[in-house]
């Protein structure tokens, strides 16, 4: 049952800074009344020494339940009074309103009862032209260099180790042992033993290895055959231990090994699930086809999203660009010490210059956000259900792999405004003036 008549509360809104405005409820005192009503005849039904449930005397409930039944009812005068702001949505909020005050004033009888909230909105804009865009987009076209070097990568994939007797060449996998004193001067960290010393292991003629240097001084030896290198790791090694140091290593090949690929004959299409080398070579070309197609039209969007970013000249909710701001910033950190590239020392360093970048980012990224669901609206376009599944599903898929929970509701909400994104984009791209280029340029 409802505490408050919402209807009857006044509402004063006022914008304290672009995006961001302050509402002023006043609750008159007839339903601080009827609220107060609401939460004595539902502690009524409380168990009290001498009384039925629900018969005890109302005067009796207030005296005894006084701090619960006011707290309470502040509680839901705020809450319902909030939801029904929100329903009516004529504000745009963005954000879920805050209390402002450090304290709400208490609830009593016969006085009226004034709260404040503050929150984002939904930024106002006019969406610029969106008829005869330009851009400039590679053509699809397959030649038959193209299907040549994509059977050449499956082939190259399909290739099996065979070991021959001659000098080692740039590709050649090396079956290998190596020593060295590093270990005789300091103890080695466990994650740095296989990289000083090591009975048995392979490397690959081709940069990086993962000891770095190595493919110069082994190409030209065989099996059998000795060679005393010096290695100099550097300054930001991944592994701390070796970085900076010259290491001396004693390497002995053992064996020389190169990769065979297979012939491209029917045989080696019957393997692949067709028929012939024809019928191969129709679906490789139907493949790159679908994957120039894509890379065209990911091309394309991308400049209609930079002409809608450069058109966004409103303001952004505060909030919002804030909570953006630190999302592309732990993007950019957690995947800096996934790469491995930099140490925590170096990162401190460039913090307020990632700082920036990630605003600049944030802003970009709100911007277009808000430019898609203003044309959507605006041009009456509506997400596609299947997309809307497909957008769904990876979110699940990706909360799984990363072993988090999915708020159902927030991951629809999610899914829809992805799928009304690809929707706009891709109206804009029939509207599009598209300058065709070959794929060289």
């Amino acid at each position: 049952m409802a505490t408050v008549d919402t209807s009857n509360i006044e509402q004063t809104a006022s914008e304290v800074e672009p995006c961001r405005y302050t509402v002023k409820f006043d609750v008159p005192a007839t339903e601080v009344n009827h609220a107060l009503k609401v939460l004595i005849n539902k502690y009524r039904s409380a168990k009290i020494p001498g009384f039925r449930p629900g018969k005890t005397p109302a005067k009796l409930v207030r005296r005894r339940f006084e701090k619960q039944i006011v707290e309470e009812t502040r509680d839901s005068i705020i809450r319902e009074t909030i939801q029904s702001m929100l329903q009516d949505d004529s504000l745009n909020a963005v954000t879920m309103p805050e209390l402002t005050g450090d304290k709400l004033p208490d609830i009593a009888d016969d006085t009226e009862f004034s709260f404040s909230v503050q929150f984002d909105v939904r930024p106002e804009m006019e969406p610029p032209e969106l008829h005869g865009i330009k851009v400039a987009a590679p053509k699809v076209d397959v030649s038959e260099a193209d299907i040549a070097d994509y059977l050449d990568a499956m082939c190259q994939q399909q290739a099996r180790l065979e070991q021959v007797e001659r000098p080692a060449e740039e590709n050649d996998i090396l079956k290998v042992s190596y020593t060295s004193p590093a270990s005789t001067d300091e103890e080695v960290p466990a994650t740095a033993q296989n990289l000083v010393e090591n009975s048995e292991t392979w490397i690959r003629l081709a940069e990086p290895t993962e000891i770095p240097g190595l493919v110069p001084e082994l190409t030209g030896k065989s099996g059998g055959d000795k060679a005393d290198v010096t290695v100099t790791f550097p300054d930001d090694f991944r592994e701390e231990f070796l970085a900076a140091k010259t290491v001396p290593y004693t390497i002995n090949v053992h064996e020389i090994h190169t990769l065979v690929p297979p012939e491209i004959n029917d045989e080696f299409a019957q393997k692949m699930g067709m028929d012939d080398v024809d019928s191969l070579k129709d679906a490789v070309r139907s493949q790159i086809e679908s994957t120039q197609q894509q890379q065209r039209q990911r091309e394309i969007v991308d400049q209609i999203g930079k002409y809608l970013i450069e058109a966004s000249d409103f303001p952004l909710p505060p909030t919002v660009l804030r909570e953006e701001t630190n999302r592309v910033m732990y993007e950019r950190l957690s995947q800096q010490q996934q790469d491995g590239h930099q140490g925590g020392e170096q990162i401190e360093k460039e913090l307020d210059a990632m700082g920036e970048q990630a605003e600049t980012e944030a802003r970009e990224r709100l911007a277009l956000r808000y430019m898609l669901q203003a044309i959507a609206a605006k041009e009456e376009i509506k997400p596609d259900k299947e997309r809307m599944q497909q957008h769904l599903q990876l979110m699940t898929t990706q909360a799984q792999q990363r072993q988090r929970e999915i708020n159902p509701y927030m991951a629809q909400e999610a899914a829809a405004a992805n799928a009304t994104s690809d929707a706009v984009f891709e109206q804009l791209t029939q509207w599009a003036e598209v300058t065709e280029m070959d794929r060289d340029n």
